[in-house]
């Protein structure tokens, strides 16, 4: 499977702790820079996707709040509701773009296993000590 520079999937995303967790979230430059506004709307709107599977894979979907993804992200609130609606709509957008890097097979194999996983948690089976 090939993964591009942008969003990584769930599986496999980087901690915060990573040391390319800044360039992931690096913003472009502010004020009068010459850069095509759609550019910039992209660039956020990756930044924001990014967030968002760090954020779910670290705590969860419930817990992630619009703050959390705007900080991480580092764009504003007023931004994040230019590019998408709800905290939904960019978990969607992640989605479509996470799927977008898979064979339709993967995908099959992806959505067994988060089943799977999800219900050992529910039982209370550890999943936490697998190495990814």
């Amino acid at each position: 499977m090939e993964v591009s520079e942008g969003l990584l999937p769930v599986p496999g995303a980087k901690s915060r702790s990573s040391s390319k967790s800044g360039e992931r979230y690096r913003r472009l430059p502010t004020g009068a820079h010459g850069i095509d506004p759609e550019e910039v709307k992209r660039d956020q709107r990756e930044r924001l996707q990014n967030a968002i599977v760090e954020l779910i894979a670290e705590r969860g979907y419930q817990a992630v709040r619009i703050l959390d993804l705007t900080k991480l992200a580092r764009v504003s609130r007023p931004t994040f509701y230019s590019l998408y609606d709800d905290k939904e709509e960019l978990f969607l957008a992640a989605y479509d773009e996470i799927a977008g890097q898979f064979q339709p097979n993967e995908i099959a194999a992806l959505v067994s296993l988060i089943v799977t996983i999800n219900a050992w948690n529910a039982i209370g089976v550890s999943t936490r000590t697998w190495a990814v």
